[in-house]
């Protein structure tokens, strides 16, 4: 039977493991953060819909967070439910290396990103087209793969087969009350289980909230399980592509709100994680677009917390959604949410997306929003959320302060043509630099050069007819899908001049992944596991 060994290793991020396994071996080895539970049988960063002091986190149909457990002659690693956060692992020298963390787990592996790949974000981004559809493996410098594992346990035994399995789907929903009921249970159940008098940390729930429909619903939730904080952001951003209001006026302050149910609020401004260095590597090191370093300025705020926001409300809670059966694959719109994971590991917190919890039942909550009983919650046009407008005003939230027109405040550095735009002056200045010496270590300097030069005019002409294209085939996917009830393609994300550039012309912008697993690999130099450390603790 294996057996789990731990190596606590207090300089690593709080909440990040590696685990170890040889091939016939009799042990797993787990280095581990200082907020790792670990206990003889089982191992958690997180909490699950079950008991703590049962140590079966590899039932649980709801995971927040990571872990591992022995089961038989194996062991089972578990991965967030959703497909914003995953595992990663490598096979090599009969040793399977496991690891919520991919600068963790290549530090582990004594490998490096490859620098002439330059699809690392594409792939890692391609979670956003469903679970199923998700790039699977990305290539190392070393020449090895490493495996990418979303919403699924991962069972491996002593000879290191590994057998993989999707959690199952949560109840279905038959009314409003039905919904609402069926969340806050699964709330009470995940605090149970992140309070645990066992645990040797306990977490407090914590809210976001603004003037939009979905962070101040996800704050009333955490307020039924003892939420009395919260934090917001008072301006949104001015350049969101379908703003209604405005510009001049992007309060997005939920202060107002939070009062009105009881909550006390820290506000901040968007542009506060400016004021740190290089804020954007740690965000953008997940492969994820980096949208979540705003969230970088309340740092102080998220260490020990359930932090609970509306992340993907605009899709499940939408009240005009065709997207059903993508949301039973976990596919979604945008990367919000899912850059968040490097930043989580060194503060120590546990993500709750309130909407993600039950995103596999869209088909339900997209039945409940447009039911009669929902009427007088459905105020029209192409911004109207009942479930959650129906939730808040419930609380004695006046119906004008939250819901009015679409804002938003995360900052899409994937998004953006001019790279210089969205990155602190010091952090651009720092990409360029690393890009000159990788472009010249690698011998490509000349190429560079040629490249950069077509760069603008290809970009320019080539791309609004392959968006066009895009368009026409998404449109008529979905009137198949309406008449056949069958997805015939996934949904084609458009192309931006930055990406294209990144990817086919060699631009800084190609390598701003590479850039950012260099910045965060140092927090991972105490690490035991990787060869040459391991040959050093041997000598």
């Amino acid at each position: 039977m294996l057996r789990f060994v731990f190596v606590p290793a207090p300089e690593l991020p709080r909440l990040s493991w590696c685990a170890r396994l040889s091939r016939g071996g009799e042990t797993v080895v787990v280095e581990h953060g200082s907020g790792v539970e670990t206990t003889p049988a089982f191992f958690v960063e997180g909490a699950w819909d079950g008991r703590f002091g049962d140590g079966e986190p590899a039932t649980a149909t709801t995971m927040l967070g990571s872990g591992g457990q022995i089961m038989g002659d194996g062991a089972c690693f578990c991965t967030t439910t959703h497909s914003k956060e995953r595992l990663q692992s490598l096979l090599a020298d009969n040793a399977l290396l496991i690891s919520n963390s991919f600068p963790y787990l290549l530090r582990a592996a004594g490998d490096s990103v490859d620098p002439n790949y330059r699809f690392y974000e594409r792939d890692f981004m391609s979670s956003m087209n469903g679970i199923s559809r998700a790039c699977k493996r990305v290539p190392t410098a070393g020449g090895l793969w490493v495996r990418l594992h979303y919403g699924e346990r991962i069972y491996v035994d002593r000879s290191l087969r590994m057998r993989t399995e999707r959690y199952p789907e949560p109840r279905g929903f038959a009314s409003y009350e039905d919904y609402i009921a069926g969340v806050e249970t699964l709330l009470r159940a995940l605090t149970d289980n992140a309070t645990a008098p066992a645990r040797r940390t306990r977490y407090r729930p914590l809210a976001t909230i603004s003037t939009g429909y979905d962070s101040p619903a996800a704050a009333v939730f955490a307020q039924h399980v003892g939420c009395t904080e919260a934090i917001t952001f008072c301006d949104a951003r001015a350049e969101y592509a379908d703003v209604r209001w405005n510009p001049a006026d992007a309060d997005d302050s939920g202060a107002d709100i939070a009062r009105h149910i009881g909550i006390a609020v820290k506000t901040y401004s968007r542009s506060d994680y400016r004021r740190c260095t290089f804020p954007e590597a740690e965000f953008l090191a997940t492969g994820n677009g980096g949208d979540d370093v705003i969230l970088r300025a309340a740092e102080s705020e998220f260490s020990g917390s359930m932090l609970y926001t509306g992340f993907l409300g605009d899709i499940v809670w939408d009240c005009q959604s065709d997207r059903t059966e993508l949301s039973r694959d976990y596919a979604y719109k945008d990367p919000s949410g899912a850059s968040l994971g490097e930043f989580r590991l060194r503060v120590g917190f546990i993500h709750v997306p309130v909407p993600l919890l039950h995103f596999t039942r869209h088909r339900d909550l997209d039945v409940i929003s447009r039911s009669d009983e929902m009427a007088r919650w459905r105020v029209g046009g192409d911004y109207d959320r009942p479930i959650p407008r129906r939730l808040v005003e419930s609380r004695g939230v006046p119906r004008h302060l939250y819901g009015q027109n679409k804002k938003a405040i995360t900052q899409p550095i994937w998004l953006p043509a001019d790279f210089r735009d969205v990155l602190l002056p010091e952090s651009y200045a720092d990409l360029v630099a690393y890009w000159r010496r990788t472009a010249a270590a690698a011998g490509l300097s000349l190429q560079t050069r040629l490249r950069q030069r077509v760069s603008p005019l290809l970009t320019a002409r080539c791309l609004p007819l392959v968006n066009r294209c895009k368009r026409t085939l998404n449109w008529q996917a979905v009137r198949v899908e309406r008449l056949t009830g069958r997805r015939l393609l996934p949904p084609l994300n458009t192309t931006t001049p930055q990406t294209a550039a990144s990817v086919l012309y060699g631009t800084p912008a190609g390598v701003k992944f590479h850039w950012a697993i260099d910045k965060v690999l140092p927090r991972y130099a105490a690490t035991r596991l990787a060869p040459a450390a391991q040959a050093e603790h041997a000598a």
